[in-house]
């Protein structure tokens, strides 16, 4: 309802992870819009790289702006662009005696991808809070930039479900999620591997290392920790750690710039989730799995050892995709438990699964 208040939908995506970042509900929601995107961290992302992703959206048919929220970079342009959009809309409403005709825009964008931040500079100290407007929700507030305008305050969109690991590994490396979901050590393990298929060299120039593209990542972020000098009791590499400092390091801009995504990998994405979705539907089919009336609901109670670590082991891996995680966060593979008892590493997995859903989703593991 907020939207068809507005003649131009802001989006900031983080230029890191330009696809990742970008809420795809929006493209549906305000298809009838003017659309302006804002590549915020530009400076933490590769410059080539950025110039690939902003022709794409121009394809795409938006007005695509580099910006910088902390430091303001690229602020001019975006009034200059809505100007430029509501150019033909505003003559004709002054052809009809409407002489002050106000742009109005909303500024949206995931949580934690700057908004607030973006907002705060934009806005400045000369501005002015215009009040509530008629139709507008309770709370959303209009706030004058210039004369002619005007830009809706909203709270930031939520993210919407990700079935992607990789999208949601994306988010956590630059922030845009809670680091409590993914522990230090296994975030950087994941990144290292991201990274190992991208381009290694800004890891090994940073902490000064070698290593070969098929080494293990844990291999690889020991490497790290001894040259750092992290260790812990028994001269054992302190791995979390090295991890922590290694994602406040990517995240602060010191491992170099750094793109995460291009436009070439949306298609692999997509071809990837449409096989997930397909193997899901027949493990579905195959093993019983019941969701229905919001809660989660799985059949280990077969006499079968197989079939019930088989069981487990598809419960381990819908829990990952729920949590966006990677296969090696939860460090426990009950198939290999077959003849040793796979009933404690039931308990472990159904421990898990209640920590990662409840209290939106009561889990219930038969």
């Amino acid at each position: 309802e907020n939207i068809s208040l507005v003649d131009i939908v802001i989006e900031l995506v983080d230029a890191r992870i330009p696809y990742s970042s970008k809420n795809p509900d929006l493209d549906t929601i305000a298809k009838n819009k003017h659309r302006i995107v804002l590549l915020n961290k530009c400076d933490l992302a590769d410059d080539k790289a950025t110039a690939i992703w902003q022709e794409y959206f121009e394809n795409q048919g938006f007005r695509v702006i580099r910006i910088n929220a902390l430091k303001g970079n690229g602020f001019g342009e975006i009034t200059d662009t809505a100007r430029d959009l509501m150019k033909e809309k505003i003559e004709k409403l002054k052809a009809r005696g409407r002489i002050n005709v106000p742009i109005r825009s909303m500024i949206v964008g995931i949580p934690n991808v700057g908004k607030s931040t973006f907002i705060n500079k934009y806005v400045g100290k000369v501005t002015a809070k215009t009040g509530d407007k008629p139709g507008v929700t309770r709370g959303k507030q209009w706030i004058k930039l210039k004369k002619d305008f005007e830009l809706m305050d909203t709270p930031g969109i939520l993210w919407p479900k990700f079935e992607d690991q990789q999208v949601g590994l994306k988010l956590a490396f630059t922030g845009a999620i809670n680091d409590d979901i993914l522990d230090p050590e296994n975030m950087a393990l994941a990144f290292i591997n991201h990274m190992v298929a991208r381009d290694t060299e800004c890891i090994k120039k940073r902490y000064q290392i070698e290593f070969d593209s098929i080494d293990e990542p844990h291999e690889i972020l020991a490497k790290i920790a001894v040259a750092r000098g992290f260790k812990k009791k028994g001269d054992e590499p302190d791995l979390e750690r090295t991890g922590k400092i290694m994602m406040d390091e990517f995240r602060g801009g010191k491992l170099g710039k750094i793109t995460l995504e291009l436009p070439e990998d949306i298609d692999d994405m997509l071809e990837k989730k449409a096989a997930r979705e397909a193997e899901k539907a027949l493990l579905d089919k195959e093993f019983g799995k019941l969701v229905a009336h919001g809660s989660y609901t799985m059949n280990l109670c077969t006499a079968d050892p197989d079939a019930r670590a088989f069981a487990a082991d598809i419960l381990c891996d819908d829990l990952r995709r729920m949590a966006a995680l990677p296969d090696n966060y939860y460090n426990f593979h009950p198939g290999s438990h077959v003849g040793q008892g796979v009933d404690t590493g039931i308990a472990q997995i159904a421990d898990a699964l209640k920590k990662a859903l409840e209290p939106a989703y009561p889990v219930t593991v038969l």
